[in-house]
């Protein structure tokens, strides 16, 4: 499905997120993202005069990126573009997941700047997967390309979405503790152990080797 039907199609609103008001198809009778954006009786095919109103916004939230997209796809593709330019080092996992709920294109392309500045927890992953399991799944990797940064909370929380996933989270965190010869704590085995006894019982190799 292309980002266009896709943004048409997913209008459903987000367990999680508190989207705006879908507005009227041709026209809009209040003020579009904060005061600066006056786009009261704004014709949805006037791309033209959008792009200048753009233009003099400072600061845009991903609902609204969203709302812009359900009135016009061409609208939404601006305002996303900017946003993420706007938001090139300070993005929030809630604001990939927002927009990957409603455009799983401008999810991954918010996705990738979010992993250009942080390392996704298994609690960020598990917003995203409830927009789209491959939104999470792709933070699941820039998590594991980074094993030296995986938890064990990290992985007890991964264990209740996914257990394949845990798993490869679980054996990245191993292989890195044991390479580096890092001891792990007790009660990091013993919570271990209780989502996976084989975690467990391999985790007190760690503690074994080095105490």
């Amino acid at each position: 499905m292309s980002p266009q039907a896709d943004c048409r199609c997913r209008l459903s609103t987000y367990p999680n997120f508190g989207l705006p008001r879908l507005l009227e198809k041709s026209r809009v009778r209040q003020l579009l993202i904060h005061d600066s954006f006056q786009m009261a009786d704004l014709d949805n095919s006037d791309v033209a005069k959008f792009e200048e109103l753009l233009a003099l916004n400072t600061y845009m939230t991903a609902a609204e990126v969203v709302e812009l997209c359900q009135r016009n796809p061409k609208w939404g593709e601006l305002a996303a573009e900017k946003f993420l330019q706007q938001k090139a080092h300070t993005i929030t996992d809630d604001d990939v997941t927002e927009l990957g709920y409603h455009n799983q294109e401008y999810g991954n392309r918010a996705l990738k700047v979010y992993t250009s500045n942080f390392i996704p927890t298994a609690s960020a992953i598990e917003k995203m997967v409830s927009a789209r399991k491959d939104l999470g799944r792709q933070a699941l990797d820039a998590l594991l390309a980074k094993p030296n940064y995986i938890s064990v909370m990290d992985i007890l929380t991964l264990s209740k979405l996914d257990y394949v996933w845990a798993r490869q989270a679980f054996e990245a965190f191993y292989e890195e503790k044991r390479s580096k010869n890092i001891k792990i704590e007790v009660e990091d085995i013993v919570r271990l152990n209780e989502a996976d006894a084989k975690w467990g019982r391999k985790a007190q190799r760690l503690w074994g080797a080095v105490g």
